[in-house]
């Protein structure tokens, strides 16, 4: 060899050529690199690395460029870790910076079938290391292994609890006139690929409408890191609500009904409990029959029928829009007797807007 040294790699090079690259020379790391042509027995210089080490890897890519990781750079009193690979192109006797890794010397690294490259493990003085790399064949930079995310918002308001990367599993609930939903997941690491329940997403940017039924619904968020294997599922229960003025909980043909559900309703907000509520007011596909079962239901939405926004539910007023409402009745005919002085939904398209909301 034309420089005396320890340490180094020698790497058999597709043309025929074996590359000795780096090591210890007298106590100091070396950047000096040489050849070796077999064929004529004779060593030739080669183009120094970037940065003097020893203890590193040197492995031929497929493309017949040789990766170098890792390794130290230590003389006899200071140097470092490097944490930057090079990437040696022997057409052109040129070396260049690849990405960073982790550090350490006395690692070991394979070519995967793939052709990228596994470097794993090493020391760092007296200490064992468990780190691991993967790279690209092509590049020489890191396979990165993320697949967090970033954020996670949903269109339809706030998750539960606040979105936060470690965490996975998320709620959100929302009301029955939301039929869908957009997702706009953002991963942390640029290289990863997100779906939305087994669609392709585009990071930072909202999803296709999630369809959501009355009742529980499960989005799957799925980040897959640029490795092709490393994953993290993210999950939110979204919750919707049912309609709020199907009291009895009738099948589809009879919900929303001015003679069952209004009268209900009716009775509710003129005090009747027991029988007297439910008497003739039920619907024959109902599942909601029981007296009590229709009152804790009807108290659980109170708030909700005040239906013109006074702070006040009242039978001849609100509990007349909605059976107005539920009989088809609109305009004038919806509103005329049946608003409160002071209402805060007054004109019949804010009321019928309301209804609306309650009646999907």
């Amino acid at each position: 060899m034309i420089v005396a040294r320890s340490g180094h790699t020698a790497t058999w090079l597709t043309g025929g050529k074996v590359l000795v690259a780096g090591g210890h020379g007298d106590g100091s790391p070396l950047s000096a690199v040489e050849a070796y042509d077999p064929a004529a027995n004779a060593w030739s210089n080669a183009a120094n690395l970037g940065l003097a080490r020893s203890g590193h890897t040197a492995t031929l890519l497929p493309n017949g460029k040789v990766l170098m990781a890792r390794g130290s750079s230590f003389n006899s009193s200071s140097g470092t870790y490097p944490t930057n690979t090079e990437v040696y192109d022997p057409t052109i006797d040129e070396w260049r910076t690849g990405g960073d890794t982790s550090y350490g010397d006395r690692h070991a690294a394979s070519l995967l079938p793939s052709g990228n490259v596994l470097v794993t493990g090493g020391g760092a003085g007296p200490f064992a290391l468990s780190g691991a790399d993967i790279f690209d064949a092509s590049s020489g930079t890191p396979i990165s292994t993320n697949a967090s995310l970033g954020n996670l918002t949903i269109s339809a308001g706030p998750l539960t609890p606040p979105f936060a990367h470690w965490v996975t599993s998320y709620s959100a609930a929302v009301a029955n006139n939301v039929t869908s939903m957009t997702v706009t997941p953002t991963v942390a690491d640029g290289t990863a690929t997100v779906k939305v329940n087994g669609t392709t997403a585009t990071s930072g940017s909202a999803s296709l409408p999630v369809t959501l039924s009355v009742g529980s619904n499960a989005v799957t968020v799925l980040v897959t890191a640029q490795n092709g294997t490393t994953s993290k599922a993210y999950t939110i229960n979204v919750t919707r609500a049912p309609g709020m003025l199907d009291i009895d909980a009738s099948s589809t043909a009879t919900k929303y009904d001015a003679l069952t559900d209004g009268l209900l309703i009716i009775h509710y907000l003129f005090g009747l409990t027991g029988t007297s509520l439910t008497t003739g007011a039920v619907g024959a596909t109902a599942t909601r029959t029981d007296p009590v079962a229709i009152k804790a239901y009807l108290d659980s939405i109170r708030p909700a029928l005040d239906i013109d926004g006074n702070g006040t539910a009242d039978a001849l007023t609100d509990g007349l829009l909605v059976i107005r409402y539920l009989f088809g009745l609109r305009g004038d005919a919806l509103i005329a007797g049946a608003v409160e002085p002071l209402a805060t939904r007054k004109t019949a398209s804010d009321i019928a807007a309301y209804l609306q909301t309650l009646v999907p």
